[in-house]
């Protein structure tokens, strides 16, 4: 059996993923207010970030870029556990 993740899809998955929940809670910070707190939580993560259309743009290079890196390492990871898994069975 042949469990692998593509490590190419999953990253894109996961950045397209995360920059959007970034872009949309942004915005919704941004216009209404809400979740202001989780902006705030990313400010500290992401420098330069924020509730502007400046800040809101650097958290999605941030974001972008730290999605694309944690998909390929956990498809990785997940690969090559289950290569070890399949000498197991």
């Amino acid at each position: 059996m042949n469990h692998k993740i593509s490590r190419l899809g999953f990253s894109l998955a996961l950045a397209s993923t995360w920059g959007f929940t970034i872009v949309a809670v942004g915005l919704l910070g941004h216009f209404t207010g809400y979740g202001v707190s989780f902006i705030e939580s990313i400010d500290s993560l992401y420098p330069g970030s924020g509730t502007g259309p400046k800040g809101i743009l650097i958290a999605l290079i941030f974001g972008i870029l730290h999605g694309a890196f944690s998909g390929w390492l956990i498809a990785t990871i997940h690969n090559a556990i289950s290569d070890w898994f399949v000498f197991l069975v």
